[in-house]
């Protein structure tokens, strides 16, 4: 989850030094949030991706069931991930379901109900080209440097890269 490698390396530099690098995360950045660069930014932009990556809606549509799934993904999000390990997600949503039934935020009979519902996924965002996505966001990365993200998000820029489709697809 490229999401999960930004906030890795942001805690290792103890700084914002990277940003999400999808189309769906820039437009929630530049509708949605502010332009500076924080942890509860970067969170909701997450959030945002996912809601949409894993349940087709945005996160302010979520139910208790889908907002415990990806509350559930925040602590270990590369081993929880219900696309490749739905019991491990299955397991965490009902950890913090547990947790939200013992603080009080849902009732008993909420918590019942929600840990009978089956993992169900829908996917909203948009999908370009599956191949060469870490040659794409180094590109990104160095157009950012060069131009800066106001100009970038612009858009209008046209850029030539050596990268070759069929050669990746094969290397992949």
């Amino acid at each position: 989850m490229r999401i999960a490698g930004a906030a890795v390396h942001n805690v290792r530099e103890a700084r914002m030094a990277e940003g999400g690098s999808t189309i769906t995360q820039q437009l929630v950045r530049h509708s949605f949030l502010s332009s500076e660069k924080s942890w509860r930014r970067k969170t909701m932009e997450a959030l945002e991706a996912a809601s949409l990556g894993f349940f087709g809606k945005h996160a302010s549509d979520l139910d208790v069931v889908e907002a415990a799934l990806l509350a559930g993904l925040l602590k270990a999000p590369s081993t929880s991930v219900p696309t490749t390990n739905p019991a491990r997600a299955l397991a965490r949503r009902n950890l913090v379901l547990a947790a939200m039934r013992d603080t009080g935020v849902i009732d008993g009979a909420t918590y019942g109900s929600a840990v009978r519902v089956p993992v169900q996924l829908s996917d909203a965002l948009p999908r370009g080209e599956e191949y060469g996505q870490y040659f794409k966001e180094e590109v990104r990365q160095e157009l950012v440097k060069r131009f800066g993200e106001e100009r970038l998000a612009r858009g209008g820029l046209r850029v030539f890269t050596t990268l070759d489709l069929d050669m990746q697809k094969a290397a992949e």
